[in-house]
Order: C-alpha cells, then sequence, then structure tokens
C-alpha cells in the first residue's frame, strides 16, 4: 500500500514537474517585487486624434485595482485587474475587419501606479482571432496607411 502511495505521489510531482518547480521557487525565494503601497488608482486617459480627416476625441477613467500576490515563471509578484470606465475592449482607434483592429495601449498597472507614463504614446497592432490575442508595435506609417495621426494621448494620475 505504501508503495503504491509513494508511485501516486511522484507521478502527481513528475506531471507536474514545471510547475511544482516555479510553486517551490516562490515559495523560497524573496518576491520580485515589493507588496505595493497603494492597492488602487484611477487614471484620466485622453486620446485625441484623426481619422480620414475626422477628429475624435475620447476620454475615460482607467482604474487599477491589486489582487494580491500571484506566481509564475516570474516569480512572485503582484498582481493588479485594469479597467477603463467606457470603454471596456480597450481604446480602439479603428476596427479593420471581424479579426483586426488598432488600438491603443495602455500601461500595466504596476507601471501606472510607480508614475512610469513616459512610454505609452506607442500605438498597437492588435490582431483578434477567436480568444486568442496577438499584438505587435504599430508604426507611424501603419497609422497612416489607415487614416489615422495622433494628436494627443495622455494619461494622469487622478487625485
Amino acid at each position: 500500500m505504501k508503495k503504491v502511495l509513494l508511485i501516486l505521489i511522484l507521478l502527481t510531482l513528475l506531471s507536474g514537474c514545471a510547475d511544482m518547480a516555479v510553486m517551490i521557487g516562490c515559495a523560497f525565494d524573496d518576491p520580485i517585487e515589493d507588496v505595493p503601497a497603494k492597492e488602487f488608482g484611477q487614471f484620466a486617459v485622453k486620446l485625441d486624434y484623426l481619422h480620414a480627416g475626422k477628429e475624435v476625441e475620447i476620454n475615460d477613467t482607467l482604474s487599477c485595482t491589486y489582487q494580491g500576490r500571484a506566481c509564475d515563471g516570474r516569480g512572485l509578484h503582484n498582481q493588479w485587474a485594469q479597467k477603463l470606465e467606457k470603454h471596456p475592449i480597450g481604446l480602439v482607434l479603428k476596427t479593420i475587419n471581424d479579426k483586426n483592429e488598432l488600438s491603443m495601449p495602455l500601461a500595466s498597472c504596476k507601471q501606472l501606479m510607480e508614475g512610469n507614463l513616459d512610454h505609452l504614446n506607442i500605438p498597437i497592432h492588435k490582431v483578434r482571432e477567436g480568444s486568442l490575442v496577438t499584438s505587435s508595435r504599430a508604426s507611424q506609417s501603419l497609422l497612416a496607411k489607415h487614416g489615422i495621426k495622433i494628436n494627443i494621448f495622455e494619461v494622469t494620475k487622478k487625485p
């Protein structure tokens, strides 16, 4: 009986070997980041752009909520939830077809809560195919190809 139990335990451990290694690493290693001092933050988002000669302005509020600790291949880190109040699917500049759209990226909540807002003005070409989403950096020429010119993209912390 003990032999069967030992074999079952070993099989269970081996079947989830990578996951087990990650969990053990998180249990014994130092966290890669401290627990945040603030667990909630709101940011005003303003996007103003021209699309085919027409000016489009989007104003929204982005909320970041601390969800606790998470463990993955990066180690033990903070988990955040990010939500736009008016645009739950994101800041879509143009829907190209049912699988492709041009969207503006939002920084991670970790970056926003730390005040790192410098790198945001880079459009992303996001490709949706069913539940799979892939992203790649879009150049100004890609935006120009679709008749889009970004005038203002600001993300500022709300008091």
